[in-house]
């Protein structure tokens, strides 16, 4: 808060000398000589002081009609029933529900004006997500709902305007740039509708994170040249005199995120001593490793999953500590992590980054390689793969085939584009049966079911 800059004047104490007193000093009648009565301020402080007040009024009257013309105009003056207010707070780790009045066996209120207003700890942000929605179809004055990136329903503020009904598998997740969310519902006289059912929950704040200063949209199995500054957080793992072996994501200054088979010794090379590797950042092109936006980093020491099995690939994650911080820059910048219960839902498609074989068999690629796939059913894929997935795995990729993370991929990054258009890492690349085939999607770590050992071992 701003101090007020009246707040530093002082009074003087300082006795004056009377024998040269102002001419604003007058003497009183004799009865009361031993009185004397000082002039007051001079007219120019009355003046200033006039004027702070002035300027003060000013600047709050405006402050207030600004507030009431950016509010919806909807909210400002609406006549309906505002009865409907919830004030709910996210809980450390718990995903917390709320639904319309009476779903899902009645419908919302009709004339009504419903208010949830969602609170996280200061320290946090928070994830909105509608589950199940279905509103009055859209025209001008139908039923809609509104979030808010705070508890003011001020139109500067405004995420989403929802109406209608969306399929379960649409993506209906918000994200908070503070710790608090406002849902509002306005409803006419009119129809008799299901609502929606949302849940939330809190995760840490990240300054940072997720983006990148490339805009355009835009050899992995199938895939395409990356441009310089697409992937930030991608990561090229070197041993030394071999050049590329695995992929790994920057989650901060001093920690990347890789695969734990990566670390597995090898005819006779223990992979597991940090010394051997080298982390390449900031590259695009594996023969321009010493351009002027690359840094590279020796790396200090690799913690694997204790759990880690190296014959079923489950709890297949690693995170290695780099010797010396990096400096952030326009091709390099940390990807966010989820939090533990952050919802990838099905069918959502993700992106998968590389200098692994651009072929089953074949060669690694110079330019970093990206392509698109989704995320498949876990149920389907462990059908398609013989019941080889674990819950710390993810099945993502193109059931058709063609395109495939692959020898070379391993510990890269797969990455989620969010509502909030920050890039958070879904998975890491794991294992597959053969490269894009048929109906043998690519095998991935979840990130969400490995976040606290993450978090246990680099403080994130």
């Amino acid at each position: 808060m701003e101090r007020d800059s009246r707040a530093s004047m002082r009074y003087s104490t300082q006795l004056q000398d009377m024998n040269h007193l102002d001419e604003g000093v007058e003497f009183l009648p004799a009865m009361n000589s031993r009185k004397v009565e000082k002039r007051g301020p001079k007219r120019h402080v009355v003046v200033a002081v006039l004027l702070v007040v002035f300027l003060l009024i000013s600047l709050t009257t405006g402050l207030l009609i600004w507030h009431f013309k950016s509010v919806d105009p909807s909210l400002a003056h609406s006549s309906r029933d505002n009865s409907c207010m919830f004030s709910l707070h996210a809980k450390e780790g718990q995903v917390t529900s709320f639904t319309t009045p009476g779903f899902p066996n009645s419908p919302y209120p009709n004339n009504a004006l419903c208010y949830w207003a969602l609170r996280a700890d200061a320290s946090s942000r928070i994830s909105l997500t509608f589950k199940t929605l279905e509103l009055e179809p859209c025209r001008d004055d139908s039923d809609y709902i509104k979030v808010y990136d705070s508890l003011s329903p001020a139109e500067p503020h405004a995420l989403v305007r929802l109406c209608g009904n969306y399929a379960p598998s649409y993506n209906l997740t918000f994200l908070s740039s503070q710790n608090v969310l406002l849902v509002t519902l306005v409803t006419n006289k009119e129809g008799r509708f299901p609502g929606f059912k949302a849940e939330f929950f809190q995760l840490p704040k990240m300054k940072d994170c997720g983006t990148r200063s490339y805009v355009r949209k835009s050899r992995i199995v199938g895939g395409q040249n990356s441009d310089v500054g697409e992937w930030p957080w991608q990561v090229s793992l070197h041993v030394r005199g071999q050049g590329h072996i695995c992929g790994a994501s920057l989650v901060s200054d001093r920690w990347l995120v890789s695969a734990a088979h990566c670390f597995l010794p090898l005819q006779g090379i223990r992979y597991s001593d940090p010394s051997l590797w080298t982390a390449y950042l900031g590259l695009t092109d594996q023969g321009d490793r010493s351009g002027p936006n690359v840094q590279s980093r020796q790396v200090k020491r690799i913690i694997s999953h204790p759990s880690f099995n190296d014959f079923t690939y489950d709890y297949d994650i690693a995170v290695l500590e780099l010797q010396s911080p990096v400096t952030f820059s326009a091709v390099v910048q940390p990807i966010c992590l989820p939090d533990a219960t952050h919802n990838f839902p099905v069918g959502k498609d993700l992106w998968v980054t590389g200098w692994g074989a651009t072929a089953e068999g074949g060669t690694g690629a110079s330019i970093l390689q990206k392509a698109e796939i989704r995320l498949i059913n876990q149920t389907v894929c462990n059908q398609l793969l013989t019941d080889q997935l674990t819950p710390r795995m993810m099945c993502v990729g193109i059931l058709t085939g063609g395109v495939d993370a692959c020898q070379g991929d391993s510990g890269g990054p797969l990455v989620s584009v969010e509502p909030s258009s920050r890039m958070f890492l879904a998975g890491v690349v794991s294992w597959g049966d053969g490269c894009a085939q048929r109906n043998k999607p690519g095998v991935y770590s979840r990130l969400t079911s490995l976040r606290h050992w993450i978090q246990q071992h680099t403080g994130l």
